[in-house]
């Protein structure tokens, strides 16, 4: 036991160890002082059972704001490996599957910088391999470390300038450049400022679309590279952020065309939504656009125009309408007359005669796409009708074959 210098106050200090520090008292010149007083052992937190506990509730997906709490305070226990444990507490909120949680406590590595993602477990094993484990469960939790991983390569490759990496990278997936995990300082732009490659930035721009306005600690691309003496870098940015206006009246341009085309008459369906656009769901012997006893839709599907008896009763019934509310003092003027809609016995009777060659040279699977919904493959019918038939015919004034229903009470 050492000894202590005097007290110049007079006397000597006492001396003792931990233990029995409540059994001494100041010196005899001392002023006279209360026996120090030990907390008690609840006020007492251990750092290892706090970790411990965030660990056990991490790993039973409970009281999540104790593992947000700890780990608000101590970052580096989210890849802390408990001892007699395999993984890490980021290895269990993977497990659990909620993708909410997991971006939670990545946000809260922004000031580590020894982390990392794909951190390999005791066993061997990263979150990546945990998830794909769970896929079927939580799929997710897969996809999200996925793209996390990806955006992880992006930008490591581009620290370590593997410029053939990073356009590898942005031909598979061109999207990732306006991406960076929560853990991460800068996007990619935001770090191709910080080290002037306007170079680079004006190649890779060839292979993908960076956004301008995305901001990184706050700060814009050319902000960051003004604060790094990138002036050429940022000028160049700053410029292309004036070219917006114009890009977006020229874009403004063709779209309104379509739109008006549109508007006009020529309706148009995609052909990667229907699987057959020359099916019509236009009832025999109905005009389109008309009220009918059968109460079918009288939508056509048609690529490019409609059949001309149908254009030509919507143009006629929209200027008969026009007509009347303009002149209701004149004689309304009738519309010009289309082909009749009426058929004699004979007629019918030729024209059932053609349905029925016409459905004996189809083949049995485009009889079968013709009678069912592309969509949800069930057989199309008219609720509240009891049977239905199928009459095929190659009209006059249509190029493709029609598919027409018709039923019969």
């Amino acid at each position: 036991m050492s000894k202590q210098p005097p007290n110049p106050m007079g006397g000597q200090l006492p001396s003792y160890t931990i233990g029995d520090v409540e059994n001494h008292t100041a010196g005899p010149t001392a002023a006279p002082s209360n026996p120090l007083i030990r907390p008690l052992p609840s006020q007492i937190v251990n750092p290892d059972s706090a970790f411990l506990e965030a660990y056990e509730c991490a790993k039973i997906n409970r009281s999540w704001e104790k593992v947000s709490g700890a780990l608000l305070a101590h970052p580096d226990w989210l890849t802390r490996v408990p001892d007699g444990r395999s993984w890490t507490m980021l290895h269990q909120i993977v497990f659990s599957g909620h993708v909410i949680h997991l971006n939670e406590v990545l946000a809260l590595q922004a000031g580590n910088p020894q982390f990392r993602l794909l951190f390999q477990a005791r066993d061997g094993k990263t979150v990546r391999d945990v998830a794909t484990e769970r896929s079927h469960i939580h799929p997710n939790m897969l996809r999200r470390i996925e793209r996390l991983a990806a955006v992880d390569e992006l930008l490591n490759n581009a620290k370590e300038r593997k410029w053939e990496l990073v356009k590898q990278c942005i031909t598979v997936q061109p999207d990732i450049v306006n991406e960076k995990p929560p853990y991460r300082r800068y996007y990619l732009a935001h770090h191709l400022a910080f080290v002037g490659q306007l170079d680079k930035f004006k190649e890779l721009s060839t292979l993908c679309h960076f956004k301008l306005d995305l901001l990184a600690e706050g700060k814009t691309i050319s902000q960051i590279a003004r604060e790094n003496n990138k002036i050429a870098f940022a000028e160049y940015v700053e410029s292309l952020q004036t070219e917006p206006n114009d890009t977006t009246e020229s874009t403004a341009a063709p779209a309104a065309a379509s739109s008006s085309h549109s508007a006009s008459g020529g309706s148009y369906y995609s052909t990667s939504y229907y699987d057959d656009p020359c099916i019509s769901f236009i009832p025999a012997h109905v005009v389109a656009n008309v009220t009918n006893d059968h109460y079918f839709a009288t939508h056509s599907l048609y690529q490019g125009g409609y059949p001309t008896s149908t254009s030509t009763t919507t143009a006629t019934t929209n200027n008969h309408h026009h007509h009347q509310n303009n002149h209701n003092d004149k004689k309304s003027v009738k519309p010009k007359a289309t082909a009749s809609s009426t058929t004699t016995e004979e007629e019918d009777s030729a024209y059932e005669q053609t349905v029925i060659n016409n459905v004996a040279h189809m083949s049995e699977k485009n009889l079968l796409n013709s009678i069912t919904c592309c969509i949800t493959k069930a057989i199309l019918r008219d609720p509240g009708k009891t049977r239905m038939i199928i009459f095929t015919s190659v009209r006059a004034n249509l190029d493709s074959l029609c598919i027409n229903f018709i039923s019969i009470r």
